[in-house]
């Protein structure tokens, strides 16, 4: 994304970075993980690069299950949208029957459409035992609410004990935020080739 000295590193915006790769030892404690590399990059250094990068998309993938990824589907209101995945995820006994109606109540507070083509409903509070996504692409755009238009939704279920999630929320952010990475898993024609999408960002 850049390159940038240590003496600018504490005013730089990190919340997309997944990775600092620097040639020196930065003492600071930083919520993003650092690997320090020689001058000169060499081949152990590309390794414990790849191995950092795996470990980042190992984690993501946690948060993925190819039952809970529907594509293309026929919706046209941000109601029949959450209704559908709530039903799905209630027949794969993930979430207690009321579920829509807690993504629901918590929709009616404000709305979950980040710009971009993207929303983020979730429940008013954790019901799951764990967090995970539900993802949705949607054959067309639909309004989502009075200025935005939404094709790829994320149920985002948070799990009553999960402890810090930062991780994944910048994770999640970097991705919706990044017009590229969302017209990719648009088009994804497969659940295999929107989870690909999902981990590359």
């Amino acid at each position: 994304m850049d390159t940038i000295s240590y003496y600018h590193l504490s005013h730089y915006d990190l919340s997309r970075v997944d990775l600092i790769v620097s040639t020196i030892m930065i003492p600071d404690h930083l919520e993003v993980p650092v690997v320090v590399v020689s001058h000169f990059l060499e081949e152990n250094d590309a390794t414990r690069i790849q191995r950092e990068i795996g470990r980042l998309k190992g984690n993501v993938q946690k948060y993925m299950e190819p039952s809970k990824m529907f594509i293309h589907q026929e919706l046209d209101s941000k109601e029949k949208v959450i209704q559908f995945l709530c039903k799905k995820l209630a027949e794969q006994h993930a979430v207690p029957e009321n579920y829509a109606t807690l993504v629901l109540k918590r929709e009616a507070i404000a709305s979950t459409a980040f710009g971009n083509l993207v929303a983020v409903p979730h429940p008013i509070e954790p019901v799951t035992h764990r967090t995970f996504w539900t993802i949705c692409t949607l054959a067309r755009p639909i309004q989502w609410d009075e200025d935005k238009k939404v094709q790829l939704v994320c149920l985002l279920n948070v799990g009553k004990e999960d402890g810090n999630l930062n991780a994944m929320y910048k994770y999640l952010t970097g991705v919706i935020q990044n017009k590229a990475a969302v017209q990719k898993i648009i088009k994804s024609n497969t659940v295999e080739e929107l989870i690909q999408c999902m981990e590359a960002g």
